[in-house]
């Protein structure tokens, strides 16, 4: 009898379990979050818009696809659909990224072409109350037509780029974050409150209030803040604080702030389209707006059919520059270096690595699809100026990566199979949507997509 057992030699090896790679997902929590404020205020706002236009606005971004780096830490929307509505969150976003990058692509043709620098000026005045804030902001718009019309302000202005803003107060007790945050001129609110004699936990005086104000970034000449064109903040009757509370016809007007972007400052710091995102983000904050529908009935009366963001002078030129480079750019003409905004519009320099698509199910966002981008796909992504990304543009690629590929809502409720085109990712089922229930809920209940991301083909 052999002294060890000898295994059978004829016996198969056990097979070694292999693990599937699981392909990498997209952070949605941001996307997330504008779409579930979009949605609350597509609640507070069916009322004052129409059905078909409220079904717009329900369905807005529900569908996405992105080009997106091999981390998944930087990505860009390639397809969409959107509301274009003032108050979406998700619209309100992407047209202020689209804003800022073109406003910083024309700022520096002029710094470049017309050796001009620039003054950012914010305006300011007390809270308005919700009745009297549609004819505050009247008033702030005619106030700040005749100072730009004033013989000091004229004399340094090239051109400027003007925007209203509203912020609604709904702290009623003053707090610690209250008190210690700080104003555009460096002092803080806790210095209002103390003038009055209040304290941290005080019945905030401001509370159920709307805050108007104003920013402007006014084109100079590089003399200018060494030249008798300077305008000071505070010093005198022609300062800024002087002129706007001239015209404002206001005395209580404290906080007026001026800051200058020389030649020095951006040769430091350049001119990239973050630097605009200030004056370019949003009429109202989708987090004010939605506290309640007194509030948001307030702001949308104040805000409908106003012209927020205006340019002028050298701005106006150089947009409309910019805009007919884009037309041409997007028609496919090739030889565009003689353009005169060639040389200035920034083009994207990430290397994309996938197409990821998102779809909405009732509170976030599901990846329903990944696939690797082909090699000429990576180059036409990461080819593509900011301004044509997102929405708006439609089919931008002629890899027919983007044709058409939206949630129709005008399809008849009968059709269960829409046609889909090809995008390499299989089969897009979307049953009939019961429209009743997106509008009532405000939640898109009605898609019936198996929410089971397919997976990527790995060598």
């Amino acid at each position: 009898m052999p002294k060890y057992n000898v295994p059978n030699a004829g016996a198969q090896p056990i097979a070694q379990k292999t693990e599937t790679p699981q392909p990498p997902m997209l952070p949605t929590e941001k996307m997330d979050s504008r779409k579930q404020r979009s949605l609350k205020a597509a609640t507070f706002g069916q009322k004052h818009v129409s059905t078909q236009h409220h079904e717009n606005i329900c369905t807005c971004q529900s569908y996405a696809k992105l080009a997106a780096t091999e981390d998944m830490l930087r990505s860009r929307i390639v397809d969409t659909e959107t509301c274009s509505w003032r108050f979406c969150a998700n619209c309100a976003y992407t047209r202020a990224r689209k804003v800022a990058f073109g406003l910083s692509c024309v700022a520096e043709w002029m710094a470049v072409e017309h050796d001009a620098c620039f003054v950012f000026v914010t305006l300011t005045q007390p809270n308005f109350t919700a009745s009297e804030l549609a004819d505050g902001i009247t008033k702030i718009k005619y106030a700040v037509k005749m100072l730009k019309k004033t013989k000091k302000v004229k004399e340094m202005n090239l051109g400027a780029v003007t925007k209203i803003e509203v912020t609604y107060n709904k702290e009623r007790y003053i707090t610690k974050k209250m008190w210690d945050r700080k104003n555009a001129d460096g002092t803080t609110y806790g210095d209002y409150f103390r003038r009055q004699g209040l304290t941290i936990g005080d019945k905030n005086p401001n509370f159920d209030t709307y805050h108007a104000h104003v920013h402007i970034l006014f084109a100079v000449k590089a003399s200018y803040f060494k030249s008798r064109q300077y305008i000071h903040v505070r010093n005198g009757e022609t300062s800024w604080l002087g002129l706007w509370r001239h015209h404002m016809g206001d005395d209580r007007i404290m906080n007026v702030h001026a800051v200058g972007i020389d030649d020095e400052y951006m040769k430091r710091h350049g001119l990239s389209s973050k630097r605009f995102f200030e004056i370019t983000k949003y009429a109202a904050k989708d987090e004010d707006y939605t506290q309640s529908q007194k509030v948001f009935d307030t702001m949308y009366n104040a805000l409908k059919g106003r012209q927020i963001l205006t340019r002028s002078g050298l701005f106006a030129k150089g947009n409309k520059l910019y805009d007919n480079y884009l037309i041409k750019l997007k028609k496919g003409n090739i030889d565009l270096k003689s353009h005169e905004m060639y040389d200035y519009v920034d083009f994207d320099s990430v290397n994309y690595k996938y197409l990821v698509r998102l779809r909405w199910f009732k509170k976030k966002y599901e990846q329903t699809g990944l696939r690797e981008l082909s090699p000429e796909e990576c180059e036409y992504y990461g080819g593509m100026p900011e301004e044509m990304s997102g929405a708006g543009w439609g089919d931008v690629s002629e890899l027919d990566l983007a044709a058409g590929d939206l949630f129709d809502i005008n399809r008849p409720l009968e059709c269960e199979t829409p046609k889909m085109p090809n995008d390499g990712m299989g089969p897009d089922w979307v049953a009939a949507a019961d429209k009743a229930e997106i509008i009532n809920d405000a939640l898109l209940t009605g898609w019936n997509v198996v929410p089971q991301m397919e997976q990527m083909t790995i060598a």
